[in-house]
Formats: C-alpha cells, structure tokens, sequence
C-alpha cells in the first residue's frame, strides 16, 4: 500500500477554473478519482480524507497504486505503507468516520441513519436530557467501539475525542433529492489487539461513505 499526502502547487491557487471544480463534496470525490482512474472500468482501492480549504487543502490517501495527478495541480508524496505492529502497540489515531446504524424493522428497515440523530429522537422519547455535544460524544464513542474488536484494536473511555460533528449534502441528479452525510472526527489513542485485523481495517477503511471522505484512519506510535 502506499501513504500519500497530496497538496496544491503554490501556483494552483491562480487557476480560476480549480476552485469550481471542487465547490461541494461531489465535485471533491471527482477529483480524488482523477488520481486513480486510469481506465473507465477501474473500481476505488483508494481511501481518501480532506483536510482545509481552499489553497490549504490537503488530502491524504492510503492506495494500492500511487496517485497520478494528470492536470500539474498537485504535489504528490508517496511513501510504501508497510506497518509492523504487535499485540500490544499503543498509537495515536485520527479518523474521519460515518456513523450509521441500519434499521432493523420497520418502513426504513435496512436503511442507513446517522446514529446521532438516531439517539437524539429516542432521547427525547425517553426523557433523556443529555446535551448534544454530549449525544454526540457517547454514540460516536459507543459507534467505534462496537467495531474495534473486528477491527483488531481497542479503545477505553477516555481515550478518544470526538469533534467536528457536521452534515454535508450534495446532489444526485435532476429529478432527484439530494444526498447527505453526517461526519465526526475522531482522535485519541487505541490499542494493537490483532495487528493483522488491525491493518486489513486501515487498508479497507472503517464504516460507510468512504467514497466521501470516510474511513481513512491515520496512525502514528504513541
């Protein structure tokens, strides 16, 4: 796999066009795909996250092939992403994450809801009064915990952060309504339990939307 961290060459800011071309979180995901679609029929094996604005914007990409900028904006550096981990490692992460829950009954039954807004209706029903930055703290928490054990880590109370709690929208075509996805940072430290599940995560990304922006986690040593 290789590690990428991809940024605007300091003349790209003068390409009026540029900043057209990635006015919404669709027009983003295009972009991305530019670096990786070689041919019409090539299907993601990228993960992909955004950070900043404007002639700060910085992605990141874990691939199976190195990105290629075709259109001379961007400056590419990619190294081989190989981890060597062991039961036990402590690293500090960060991850941009989708938290969903599907229905399991219902009209919406199979449907995909944001677990936060899931949570605040039933809180409401229930008489919880939790404030929402409190909401989003322990869904989110409860969220990536309920994966970890898969996902060959571990993480306790205390040890994450939860931030950064949005919705983006972008549309889908005439005749149609637009689209949404709600996002959360997540950032704090975990714990190797099964480094080969652990790196079949990172390289598969964790939760839903990663063709948004979703489900890259970046990993350091503690």
């Amino acid at each position: 796999m290789y590690l990428s961290r991809i940024e605007l060459r300091d003349d790209a800011g003068r390409a009026g066009a540029f900043w057209k071309r990635i006015a919404s979180l669709d027009d983003v995901h295009r972009v991305v795909w530019s670096w990786f679609g070689d041919r019409p029929d090539r299907e993601r094996d990228f993960l992909y996250r955004l950070e900043g604005e404007g002639s700060k914007a910085r992605f990141f990409t874990l691939s199976e092939r190195q990105p290629v900028d075709g259109d001379g904006l961007w400056r590419i550096e990619s190294k081989v992403f190989q981890p060597k981990l062991a039961p036990g490692d402590r690293l500090v992460f960060s991850l941009r994450a989708n938290p969903t829950v599907r229905k399991a009954s219902g009209p919406a039954k199979g449907k995909r809801h944001d677990v936060v807004m899931d949570a605040k209706v039933a809180a409401r029903a229930g008489g919880d009064e939790r404030s929402m930055t409190e909401l989003v703290e322990g869904t989110c928490f409860a969220w990536l915990s309920a994966r970890a054990e898969r996902c060959g880590f571990e993480i306790g109370v205390g040890d994450v952060r939860t931030e950064g709690y949005r919705s983006a929208r972008f549309p889908r075509g005439r005749g149609r309504d637009d689209a949404s996805i709600t996002t959360v940072d997540f950032a704090g430290c975990l714990t190797v339990r099964n480094p080969g599940a652990f790196v079949d995560a990172l390289a598969h990304g964790i939760g839903p939307a990663k063709g948004f922006g979703c489900g890259l986690m970046l990993v350091r040593r503690a």
